[in-house]
């Protein structure tokens, strides 16, 4: 009879405790049973399998605690085994609930997943053929829905004569985070050192140009991967530099000021060097070269002027003041400010310069001033308060020096120009009269040349048609009306004329009287002419009065602006019957103004036209002269604060008539 083989473990005669392998045999012999015990010791077999044991329990501990996800494929790219932490990982996992799940749809759960599926897909075949394959960095949608960046790595393992795929998947987002974080603030140092208004350059351990901004590009053309002794105008300067990197390179700070030629024009450059260090180790160095030309000029100018102005203050009739950048006065040449201001030297001295000006021109100080620090100079005109309270106006110019201990002060010298500011305010009054004069004059010319071929025109109408008469004694009468209308016109004539003589005549103003006026009189004169000068019309003209009290301030030319609205009204209308409606009422803007509105049914005008029949450019432009007459007739109205404008008669529709609309104050706004 053969029993299962037992493993046990025994205490040797020496005392070590072993593990054997005993299998019992019984079996006849001789007719008696006998037993037989073979035993065999298995010691290091089973030491070496409890040492597995053990070992694979330490890896279960390891593996279950792990702080990274772990996925276990077979050679099929199925799901075996993982740990507790890869839950955490993909959205929907679960330890055991996904065993047997593709490799590849759990790689699903990336985001971008059909873009990255390709290059897994790729890693995968890498690996079954032991090739190596790199850590990728991907980003993951956890199981909370979060997005985070992991650090995976995939590998081929032996165990137990079995070949698996390990997927070990480590969230690295805080550092991924700010390693973006970092760059974006490298992106944001470069766009600022681009930015830098002067040269900025690197040198690395060789000596060679790594890096340079804009200004420096433009100053010294491309310089990356090149060396101090491919760009340097000249020995003495190769020299300096190599001096000056050579001491940056043994750890030092180099600054200093010297004049170098660059492109075609001598600056004087404050250069910057010094040492990049990391980690106690210097790499390099950086340097900056600030072109300070303008400042030095103006530096050694001030200087000289520091020199001399001790003299100079001492022999001129001009205010020499100094003040610091607070305004605070520090210095004033006594015997003028005694002279013209009536102050002494401790009236002045400490107190602030701004609080002698005039209000006005406060605010106009400060903004030169401020200016004048900046470029180191300034001009300006201000009024000035002397000791009695009295302003008078002084031409200052400003220079900005160091003093000897460099700081800046301003130098002001002033000159009284309070004379001649009176003789230019004389002379432009002088100008303005002149030009208006000029201006009033072109208008009444104007007016006068229009009239004038209106009156012509009345004249030759009336004589035409008499003509056509002359021979119709039943039409005697009509011609005794023309001859009439010949009269009135010789008379209107006459009388612009003299006005006309009377208006240039009128001193300095040059300009028609105003005075009370009431527009209805004038207005029902102008419409009685009209009626008047075209009787072959068939003319209707209606008014529209609301108002009782109509009286203006105005002149005599309001009966030439009516007259040239309603003549318009006629020339421009090919209608049987011409239609005229005026409406009178009172209308408020601002102030109170007399609306006054004529409405025809003739050709109208268009949109594009509305404004421009105002302007004098018009002369010419339309038969009849309308657009000079109606420029005209806008001055006219403009000199009594009044408006005019043209509108559609009918809303939208420019073909039916026009609507010319008037604003003329009344007679309280004046």
């Amino acid at each position: 009879m053969l029993f299962e083989p037992d493993e046990i473990k025994v205490t040797r005669k020496d005392g070590k405790i072993i593990w054997i392998r005993s299998q019992i045999f019984i079996f006849k012999l001789e007719n008696e049973y006998v037993t037989q015990v073979i035993g065999q010791d298995i010691s290091v077999k089973k030491e070496t399998e409890i040492n597995l044991k053990d070992s694979e329990e330490k890896y279960r501990d390891l593996f279950n605690n792990s702080p990274f996800g772990i996925f276990i494929f077979d050679e099929n790219e199925n799901l075996i085994d993982s740990n507790e932490q890869s839950k955490y990982y993909f959205s929907g996992f679960s330890t055991k609930g996904n065993y047997g799940q593709k490799f590849t749809d759990i790689i699903l759960n990336y985001e971008n997943s059909e873009e990255l599926l390709e290059i897994i897909i790729e890693r995968l075949k890498r690996v079954k053929l032991n090739e190596s394959v790199d850590p990728i960095d991907l980003k993951l949608i956890t199981k909370d829905g979060e997005k985070i960046w992991v650090h995976s790595q995939i590998s081929k393992l032996k165990l137990k004569d079995k070949t698996i795929l390990q997927l070990i998947v480590q969230d690295f987002t805080s550092r991924k985070q700010a390693e973006i974080a970092l760059k974006e603030t490298e992106i944001k140092l470069q766009t600022a050192v681009e930015s830098l208004p002067f040269d900025f350059f690197i040198l690395n351990n060789n000596r060679e140009y790594t890096m340079q901004n804009a200004t420096c590009k433009k100053n010294w053309g491309n310089i990356i991967g090149k060396h101090p002794i491919d760009i340097a105008p000249n020995k003495e300067i190769l020299t300096k530099w190599e001096d000056n990197n050579n001491k940056a390179f043994s750890g030092e700070i180099i600054k200093e000021e010297f004049s170098i030629k660059v492109g075609k024009d001598e600056k004087i450059i404050f250069n910057i060097i010094s040492p990049i260090i990391k980690n106690e180790i210097i790499k390099g160095i950086l340097g900056v070269n600030i072109d300070i030309t303008d400042q030095k000029i103006i530096e050694k100018k001030l200087r000289e002027s520091e020199e001399k102005y001790r003299l100079i203050t001492e022999n001129v009739n001009d205010f020499i003041t100094i003040i610091n950048q607070d305004f605070k006065i520090e210095y004033i040449n006594n015997q003028i400010h005694r002279d013209l201001l009536g102050y002494e030297y401790d009236d002045l001295v400490g107190k602030n310069a701004i609080s002698m000006l005039h209000p006005d021109d406060v605010e106009r100080a400060i903004n030169i001033t401020k200016e004048g620090w900046k470029k180191g100079s300034a001009v300006g005109e201000l009024r000035v308060r002397d000791k009695k309270g009295k302003y008078i106006w002084v031409e200052i110019k400003g220079n900005i020096f160091l003093n000897g201990n460099g700081e800046k002060k301003g130098i002001l010298i002033g000159r009284d120009i309070t004379s001649r500011k009176k003789n230019q305010k004389r002379l432009e009054e002088s100008e303005n009269k002149y030009r208006e004069a000029y201006r009033k004059a072109n208008l009444y010319e104007d007016l006068f040349a229009h009239d004038v071929n209106n009156i012509l025109q009345n004249i030759k109408s009336s004589v035409e048609l008499s003509k056509i008469y002359i021979n119709q004694p039943d039409k005697l009468n009509k011609i005794f009306e023309f001859f009439g209308i010949i009269q009135e016109q010789i008379i209107r004539g006459s009388n612009l004329v003299s006005n006309v003589i009377k208006l240039f005549k009128i001193e300095d103003e040059m300009s028609v009287p105003i005075e009370e006026i009431d527009l209805i009189i004038h207005l029902n004169q102008a419409i009685e002419f009209v009626r008047q000068t075209h009787q072959i019309k068939n003319l209707s003209i209606k008014t529209e009065i609301y108002e009782d009290n109509t009286i203006i301030r105005a002149n005599s030319f309001l009966i030439d602006i009516f007259e040239n609205i309603l003549f318009n009204a006629v020339m421009y209308n090919d209608k049987n019957l011409i239609k005229i409606k005026i409406r009178i009422k009172k209308f408020e803007k601002d102030n109170r103004f007399f609306k006054i509105e004529f409405m025809d049914n003739g050709f109208g005008i268009y949109d594009n036209r509305k404004k421009i029949i105002f302007e004098e450019n018009l002369e010419g432009k339309r038969k009849g002269g309308m657009g000079l007459g109606l420029s005209l007739v806008k001055k006219i109205i403009e000199s009594y604060n009044g408006k005019i404008w043209v509108e559609d008669r009918i809303e939208g529709d420019s073909t039916k008539g026009s609507n010319f609309v008037l604003l003329i104050p009344e007679l309280k706004n004046f």
